[in-house]
């Protein structure tokens, strides 16, 4: 234990010699755009450290998979975007999981591009501008013209992904890609028996996808993982080999055999 406290305290020296505006006030605000990008960054790896002093294998904060969109049937909001990222958690969450079917703004793209319907006579025009008369600001919005302007943009959207595929961010923003406050995937975490839970993050992508049957694979960014799950990593670290399901899960592939 002594010798690993060692191995992980020289690890954050080594981040901490890196750059001066990593540390500071900058880390404890809650707007990632006030502050500087590495010290943004450098608060999940700090989270990532801590994290090392209990678990062997801790996953990169910013990792990302390729999956099935259909292997992404359920959705959890108990935690915020920034909040769950690198975050290891025990407790009921995975399980208080509700199916994605439920959840306003995909059932939104079900009413656009399969029913036809108008934006205005979805559900989740109002369901955006309640969020934003409790909130002020959701998704980039506080106003209603903005509400209605985001609307017509997933339109294009759509036809995008239908006429071209499901382009990653990093393809689409390269500038951004090293730019963690700008880090834009469809997000999941990982519930305790490996399920793909979708975290709230590119929501109308994710529901383009699974609508559209030619996206086979899209980027995912896994933010965070139960405790359960994250001991069935510490079992198959190091292994050559494991058998099952679990030797095809996206999430384990950064072990076996290594």
């Amino acid at each position: 234990m002594l010798r690993r406290g060692r191995e992980i305290y020289r690890e954050y020296l080594r981040e901490r010699l890196l750059s001066p505006v990593r540390c500071g006030l900058g880390l404890l605000r809650s707007n990632p755009h006030d502050v500087h990008p590495l010290a943004w960054e450098y608060k999940f790896r700090l989270r990532r450290l801590g994290s090392r002093l209990r678990w062997r294998a801790v996953a990169d904060p910013f990792k990302t998979v390729r999956v099935s969109p259909d292997e992404i049937d359920r959705y959890t909001d108990a935690f915020g975007k920034w909040e769950s990222v690198g975050l290891i958690s025990a407790g009921d969450w995975d399980r208080r999981a509700e199916p994605i079917e439920e959840f306003p703004k995909y059932r939104g793209c079900v009413d656009r591009f399969v029913h036809g319907l108008a934006w205005e006579e979805t559900d989740v025009i109002p369901y955006v501008l309640d969020r934003i008369e409790e909130e002020g600001r959701w998704d980039g919005c506080t106003t209603p013209e903005e509400v209605y302007d985001r609307y017509e943009a997933m339109d294009e959207l759509y036809h995008s992904i239908r006429e071209n595929g499901f382009v990653s961010p990093v393809d689409v923003r390269p500038e951004r890609h090293e730019d963690k406050r700008f880090f834009d995937y469809v997000a999941v975490h990982v519930g305790r028996d490996g399920e793909l839970i979708f975290g709230l993050s590119g929501c109308h992508r994710l529901s383009i996808a699974k609508l559209l049957d030619d996206v086979e694979e899209i980027p995912v960014w896994i933010r965070g993982r139960h405790a359960g799950w994250q001991r069935t990593r510490e079992a198959v670290a190091g292994r050559d080999s494991v058998e099952g399901p679990l030797r095809s899960h996206p999430d384990l592939q950064d072990l076996i055999g290594r």
